[in-house]
């Protein structure tokens, strides 16, 4: 299980601080995990971001939930791979409140 302190991965700009290789790679499977299970307007039906692990198939997305403490935990079924990732709330990849964002915008500024 992978435990990622969402943070650790970024640079003092927000932006994610490996800039090539197998720790790019990771950092940008995380955050779209994040984004995934931070859009709380998002279908059901969308699935989570394909696998960083898995290599048996390009259709291997995984499972994204948030528990309570705000934690997000992902899983893929088909490699068992899974983790948990903390202190995503305000960075780039956080949609939940864009959803908010939208609404406190003006009818005449829409």
């Amino acid at each position: 299980m992978y435990a990622i302190n969402a943070r650790h991965y970024l640079n003092d700009k927000g932006a994610i601080a490996p800039e090539k290789g197998a720790a790019k790679k990771m950092v940008e499977f995380v955050m779209a995990v994040v984004a995934h299970a931070s859009n709380f307007d998002r279908a059901e039906e969308v699935p989570g971001p394909l696998c960083h692990r898995c290599k048996q198939s390009e259709d291997q997305h995984v499972k994204t939930a948030m528990d309570d403490d705000e934690i997000i935990h992902w899983f893929c079924p088909t490699c068992s791979s899974e983790g948990r990732i903390s202190d995503w709330q305000g960075i780039f990849w956080d949609l939940s409140r864009s959803a908010a964002s939208d609404a406190a915008i003006s009818p005449a500024r829409r």
